[in-house]
């Protein structure tokens, strides 16, 4: 058989847990356990068969040296003034006959339906705190793949967020741009109106030029005509000229060719 000590702070509740675990330890060894339970009272003693269901308790004579010298009062508890015996579960009171119960009996056995209670309690406190754990598992797994997801999709967010970034400030370059293209549009179409206004003037100026040159030209066309009429006149009269002077040269040798002959005559 396996014996088990554990201390107790008299709390109903640490109580109730310190028979659970005797009660699961039995049952998952598939062994008798003793439970040695002390508390402010002494040292009390509890057995569970291989089932984990509880056994008589042993008699006075089983319990601690400590109980036997007087250290725990006669209130410790059911369990310390019954031994084993035939009888209803299987205990009966110290010094009565066979099947006889007395009232330690009834508190004993009310004592382990409310211990038996308890322990259904914490059953089920512990199958919930195991589907609990189970979800909290779950949700831990769950909350590690969201985390890893989380973390991959932080580099596009950021990207994406300086992509935004980078547009907000083209859209601000933008605006300020066309802000400055409207204050230059009235500019533009004064200087437009003054680049007309001086095309005109200059075309105007070019057409009196073209006139001037067109004149002058028809007076050059004109001059250059009485140049040369002017220059064959003078081409003429020096021909005329030429004429003259050679008429005048061949006067004298005639003169003299005839008065030779009539002086030989």
């Amino acid at each position: 058989m396996l014996q088990l000590w554990l201390a107790t702070d008299d709390s109903p509740s640490q109580t109730a847990r310190a028979l659970y675990a005797a009660s699961s330890t039995a049952a998952l060894l598939r062994r008798p356990v003793e439970l040695a339970l002390r508390d402010s009272e002494g040292v009390r003693f509890r057995r569970f068969d291989a089932n984990g269901e509880p056994e008589g308790t042993p008699g006075a004579d089983d319990r601690s040296d400590e109980d036997l010298d007087g250290g725990g009062p006669s209130s410790a508890g059911p369990s310390s003034a019954v031994r084993r015996g035939s009888g209803p579960g299987g205990v009966r009171r110290r010094g009565m006959g066979q099947g006889e119960a007395g009232p330690n009996d009834t508190v004993h056995d009310a004592g382990w339906t409310a211990v038996r209670n308890q322990m259904r309690t914490l059953e089920e406190a512990a199958r919930a705190e195991h589907a609990a754990h189970t979800r909290e598992g779950r949700l831990r797994g769950r909350m590690t793949a969201a985390e890893r997801v989380l973390t991959e999709a932080e580099p596009p967010v950021r990207q994406a967020e300086r992509d935004r970034d980078d547009a907000h400030a083209a859209a601000d370059t933008a605006a300020a741009e066309l802000a400055a293209a409207e204050r230059a549009v009235p500019l533009a179409e004064g200087n437009d109106q003054e680049r007309r206004a001086r095309v005109t003037q200059l075309t105007t100026e070019l057409q009196d030029q073209d006139e001037r040159v067109t004149d002058a030209t028809r007076a050059a066309g004109e001059y250059h005509d009485a140049v040369r009429t002017a220059e064959e006149e003078l081409a003429a009269a020096e021909g005329a000229v030429r004429e003259a002077e050679e008429a005048a040269r061949q006067r004298p040798a005639n003169s003299a060719a005839r008065g030779g002959s009539s002086r030989r005559g």
